[in-house]
């Protein structure tokens, strides 16, 4: 017999076990083993996929600006270790 990984929060797939794909954008999971992802509430949206709570919920115009900041914490992150 295989062992299968549970889905961890922000994943999911037809039975709750590996192989899981990320929640879409727009929904979040925050429970392990689901077989499906959460709506975010309407007109809310989440800026990436694979979201873990409600909470990545926000206006579409908030993730755009939280994409970004992400990027340039990134950049910053590979410039400070160089």
């Amino acid at each position: 017999m295989q062992f299968k990984e549970k889905c961890g929060p922000g994943e999911f797939s037809s039975t709750g076990l590996s192989p899981c794909s990320p929640c879409d954008k727009g929904t979040y999971q925050n429970m392990p083993m689901s077989r499906q992802c959460m709506q975010c509430p309407n007109g809310l949206t989440t800026a990436f996929l694979g979201s873990t709570n409600a909470h990545n919920c926000t206006r579409e115009f908030d993730c755009q600006y939280e994409y970004i900041l992400v990027i340039i914490l990134q950049f910053h992150d590979k410039v400070s270790l160089s």
